[in-house]
């Protein structure tokens, strides 16, 4: 799952059955409305925010800051509505607004998610901006570094290398001043890694491969990637046709046996071993049900694993309608997951509206303007070619080179 999908809003709260009449039957009745789509939920808690925007603050932060924590929550609500409608500036003026009655230690939250919302739109450079004060702000190292990766990720996103080149400049001016006064010898060798990482995913986005290869043996070297870099790796790798070199790299993920099996099947199989991969997929898949006892495990690799290998129990698709139901807040990537069993079904309106719902979740949470390139690769595998033109509009088909 991307950890992107965690979301920095208060509309987790819930409002337990409110006085009629109250501010908080107004905040829920609107955020009702937006969640099917109505636009009169919008004018409602428009009007919600300007009125509380209007009362005094003694009155607003009585009751323990009852009165500002439903400004927030109505603040929240909007913005994840305009966002999901593309309208960024509008929703970026808005969160701007919230930071004003945020506490001190709130508002850089506040203040990243707002630089999100503008790097989806265009121009960006307001976006950067905002994020790059954010990073040169952060006194925490370790903190900053974070943030540097998310800048970066943008920065290639949007094809900036300018912006991700200066990054780079400053990323390692910070090092060398971090590692001549750390006395951790292990913490400076995170850092040089850290920026040795950053310097192989501009090398492969510009198409030197040989050359990113060599700065994330460098990096590994240093102190261990995580099993998210070492995936992000492996996937830009197997677009590029260098599977070889991607199943190398899959085998020193640390950190999730399951995904690397799963990847390590998928590269076999876009190499032409069909019996390895299966075989490694079904390893995958025979770890359900004792999988699902675990709150830490990652679903995904199993229900890949089932699809790859047809899906004919349904297991795939049985897994992740259940986990929907049992959860409040459904993630892009269930949506993913569950249009894609449906799709290779042929059951197009059930695919459809998954694929809708994952890609307004990606877009709320400011995540990015289409779903992941990588998923649209599963979906080339799974779905009947004839039916993938109607559901290419979802996500990011763009070459990354």
């Amino acid at each position: 799952m991307n950890k992107m999908e965690a979301s920095f809003s208060h509309s987790g709260q819930r409002i337990m059955t409110p006085t009629k009449g109250s501010w908080e039957e107004k905040l829920l009745r609107g955020q009702e409305l937006l969640a099917k789509q109505d636009e009169s939920g919008r004018v409602l808690l428009q009007q919600l925010i300007e009125r509380l925007f209007q009362t005094p603050e003694s009155m607003r932060m009585a009751g323990n800051q009852r009165l500002n924590n439903l400004l927030l929550m109505a603040i929240d609500s909007l913005a994840l509505y305009l966002t999901s409608r593309d309208q960024f500036a509008e929703a970026a003026a808005l969160l701007q607004k919230g930071e004003e009655v945020l506490s001190p230690e709130q508002r850089n939250a506040w203040r990243l998610r707002r630089a999100m919302v503008l790097l989806l739109g265009e121009p960006q450079d307001e976006g950067f901006a905002l994020l790059k004060t954010l990073i040169l702000s952060e006194e925490d190292l370790q903190k900053r570094f974070l943030l540097w990766d998310i800048y970066l990720d943008k920065a290639l996103h949007w094809r900036r290398f300018d912006l991700a080149e200066q990054a780079l400049l400053e990323i390692e001016r910070s090092v060398n001043r971090a590692s001549a006064r750390l006395d951790d010898a292990a913490q400076a060798r995170a850092f040089q890694s850290d920026l040795a990482y950053f310097k192989a995913r501009l090398s492969l986005a510009q198409n030197r491969v040989d050359e990113a290869l060599a700065w994330m043996e460098y990096a590994a070297a240093q102190a261990p990637l995580t099993s998210g870099r070492i995936y992000r790796f492996v996937l830009e790798l197997i677009e590029r046709n260098r599977c070889t070199e991607a199943l190398k790299w899959v085998q020193r993920d640390q950190e999730n046996p399951l995904r690397i099996k799963f990847l390590s099947g998928y590269i076999h199989f876009h190499l032409g071993a069909r019996a390895e991969a299966e075989r490694l997929w079904r390893q995958v898949v025979r770890t359900f049900p004792d999988a699902a006892e675990s709150e830490t495990v990652d679903m995904m690799p199993i229900v890949l694993s089932d699809y790859y290998l047809g899906g004919k129990e349904r297991l795939g698709l049985g897994i992740v309608l259940g986990s929907m139901q049992a959860q409040d807040r459904i993630t892009a990537t269930q949506f993913y997951l569950a249009g894609l069993g449906w799709a290779m079904r042929g059951e197009k309106f059930s695919a459809h509206s998954n694929f809708k719902l994952a890609l307004m979740r990606t877009k709320m949470l400011a995540i990015a303007l289409k779903l992941p390139r990588e998923w649209w690769l599963f979906c080339k595998d799974l779905i009947p070619a004839a039916d993938l033109p109607e559901y290419e509009v979802y996500f990011e088909t763009s070459s990354p080179f």
